[in-house]
């Protein structure tokens, strides 16, 4: 994502409160026979050429040391969070790749059922069960810049939707009407800013949000909008097919996953565009036995963006599809013997993309692994 952008979903921190883990969803990957190549000679040579294309992009990769306990890999312009579970409940950790420091925050995100957190470029920010939420200073281990005490949810809900951008957190209440509210920490008194069913957009039930400037993007019975803040106007993305996790909002547009695959909305032409349908109906191939190799896999978890480049997960691993040229790169490749296997996504707004790879040397996809960088600027 840019660091204009905003990214939402990250772990723990949806309207539900259910607080778990935003990690991959693990599925077998596509092997031999992808595509229906030729006899068995050409086949012998596609093999030994996604090997070989294998070996060479595992080589670009750079193995984060101490890596083992990174969790829940998630960007913010150029700082990458995660966090780990040496003791029962996990603690948040943070890099930030221009000034090259790590902070291990000290600060409770919640216990092992109810952590979460999300953050902006400033702040940290989590809640608990009784209605507060507690901001952080995003560039210290423990320096809390202000509480909020609110009426809890009375539903089957643990804490209200919640999404910070700049020094800024934004709530939204959805008993008595579904109300958007801000609160800028210290202080202890909030500001509703948009009554929800005023603005166009048809609720039903709200699901999530995130806010970047001007804009919020939200989603509600699996539908999409984007609602700009200053004229309380929302628009209907149009996706026909439910969202999954959230949304990268830039500039220019929004980009998101939705069962089918990934969906882009671009703000100049006001128009959605069917990401997967798209790099389906490319003539990019890796060789005619692996053939699909780049399709998207949506049952993969895990996508993001550097300038136009959008990074995805085909059948056998990371690609890339570049929405102004329609170009498609291999970026990671699994292993065909489940060795290496690539699980989620982080891409920072410097083109740094952050992945784990899910390690077994049993001929099946292993449950855990270190995690590596590439660097898609280069």
């Amino acid at each position: 994502m840019a660091a204009s952008g905003c990214f939402f979903g990250t772990p723990g921190a949806t309207g539900n409160g259910n607080g778990g883990a935003q990690g991959a969803s693990v599925a077998a990957s596509t092997s031999v026979g992808a595509g229906g190549g030729g006899g068995s000679n050409s086949q012998a040579t596609d093999l030994a050429a996604y090997d070989a294309l294998q070996t060479k992009l595992m080589a670009t990769a750079t193995m984060v040391g101490n890596s083992e306990g990174m969790t829940g890999l998630a960007p913010y312009g150029d700082t990458l969070f995660w966090y780990q579970f040496d003791t029962a409940n996990p603690t948040l950790h943070s890099y930030d790749a221009d000034t090259k420091t790590t902070i291990d925050y000290t600060f409770g995100i919640g216990d092992q059922d109810t952590y979460n957190y999300r953050m902006s470029s400033t702040l940290v920010v989590t809640a608990d069960t009784n209605g507060d939420y507690y901001a952080y200073d995003v560039t210290k281990a423990n320096s809390l810049v202000g509480q909020l005490t609110v009426t809890p949810p009375s539903a089957d809900v643990q804490w209200w939707a919640y999404a910070p951008d700049g020094n800024k957190v934004y709530y939204v209440t959805t008993e008595g009407g579904n109300l958007l509210w801000e609160w800028t920490p210290p202080s202890a008194t909030p500001t509703q800013l948009v009554d929800l069913d005023k603005t166009g957009a048809t609720i039903g039930e709200f699901d999530d949000f995130g806010v970047s400037g001007n804009t919020m993007v939200f989603l509600a019975d699996g539908a999409v909008w984007e609602l700009d803040l200053t004229t309380q106007k929302a628009v209907n993305l149009g996706n026909t097919i439910e969202d999954l996790t959230g949304a990268d909002i830039e500039s220019d547009g929004v980009l998101f996953p939705t069962d089918d695959g990934l969906e882009f909305y671009a703000n100049s032409t006001m128009a959605l565009r069917n990401l997967a349908a798209q790099i389906q109906a490319s003539k990019y191939q890796l060789n005619a036995t692996f053939s699909t190799a780049h399709v998207e896999d949506p049952t993969r978890d895990g996508y993001g963006r550097y300038q136009s480049r959008v990074a995805y997960f085909g059948q056998n691993g990371i690609f890339t599809y570049d929405l102004s040229s329609g170009a498609i790169t291999p970026i990671l490749l699994d292993a065909r013997d489940d060795s290496t296997y690539w699980a989620g996504v982080a891409l920072l707004s410097n083109g740094t993309l952050y992945t784990t790879g899910l390690q077994s040397n049993e001929g099946d996809i292993g449950a855990s692994g270190p995690v590596y960088s590439v660097n898609l600027a280069q």
